[in-house]
């Protein structure tokens, strides 16, 4: 009695141990009964239930690669290292090369910069020589032209006045094409009008002049200013002074162009009779006077 007590204690407790049911054949750990049948053919996936509380368990292993594959996987670590080790030393020679550029263009920028300045200097010096041959010729053409100079001289005797002549003192003859003068009466040399107001009467028209020779513009004397001045000749010397002056238009008959004139331009300062001493004018040589009044072109 007591042996078989003990039998069913045994059982009690391996069932509470085991999740309520007694370890028998065909029951798996966790409590699962097995379907087992004897002469069953189909074992598989449904010979075990897989549950939360006890799940499937599967140790997967790689198979050992074979000769082939081992070969094939590497020869494409090869490949991929290969292109990655020329995709780096095509990367360092684009760099090299846009470096290269850049320094390259700095120097081209610097060569452009001092050739720039070369040119310039060449240009500035190429102009110069350009204004002193444009010189020379003018000077070699100046010292063949014409060039008329205006000499006045007292007339001694009864008749008196002055004769006003114009001297070639060039070497190539020139014609005159015209020739005007004017007066005015003034407190000073500083009260000349700016531009000179000349008689609208031509003295002088077509006449040539040789090289050395002399040609007479006009004789006056004190009547001719005073009817020039109209009234306006003063009496005293303290009311004024009385400047006469002209123009001589003339060309080079050796230059073919011959609307090309020259000018030359007078002015003297008339004085009167004081005491036993006649009258005389006293020219101004570009001292003291503007070059509206006298100056040669």
């Amino acid at each position: 009695m007591l042996k078989c007590l003990a039998i069913l204690c045994f059982i009690a407790g391996v069932e509470v141990a085991f999740g309520g049911q007694s370890p028998t054949v065909g029951v798996n750990p966790c409590g699962e009964q097995k379907q087992v049948e004897e002469g069953n053919a189909h074992k598989g996936s449904d010979q075990y239930r897989v549950t939360p509380d006890c799940p499937l368990i599967v140790d997967v292993k790689k198979a050992e690669p074979s000769k082939k594959d081992a070969d094939e996987e590497k020869a494409e670590n090869d490949r991929k290292k290969f292109i990655e080790t020329w995709t780096f030393y095509l990367a360092v020679a684009v760099a090299v090369t846009a470096i290269l550029q850049v320094v390259g263009i700095g120097f081209q920028i610097a060569i452009f910069r001092k050739q720039t300045a070369l040119m310039t200097g060449a240009l500035a010096a190429a102009q110069s020589s350009a204004e002193a041959a444009k010189l020379n010729a003018q000077a070699i053409i100046n010292s063949e032209r014409p060039w008329l100079l205006i000499v006045i001289k007292p007339v001694m005797g009864p008749m008196g006045g002055f004769n006003v002549h114009v001297r070639n003192r060039g070497r190539t003859p020139a014609m005159i094409t015209a020739a005007h003068i004017g007066c005015e009466a003034v407190k000073s040399i500083s009260g000349l009008p700016n531009e000179p107001r000349y008689t609208s009467r031509n003295l002088v028209q077509d006449r040539i002049v040789m090289p050395d020779g002399a040609a007479r513009i006009i004789w006056f004397d004190s009547g001719t200013l005073h009817r020039m001045l109209d009234g306006r000749f003063p009496q005293f010397s303290w009311e004024g002074e009385v400047y006469i002056f002209g123009t001589v238009l003339y060309r080079d008959l050796l230059n073919p162009s011959p609307t090309e004139l020259h000018e030359t331009r007078w002015i003297g300062r008339y004085q009167g009779v004081v005491g036993e001493l006649g009258d005389s004018i006293f020219r101004f040589e570009g001292i003291g006077v503007a070059d509206e009044y006298h100056r040669y072109t």
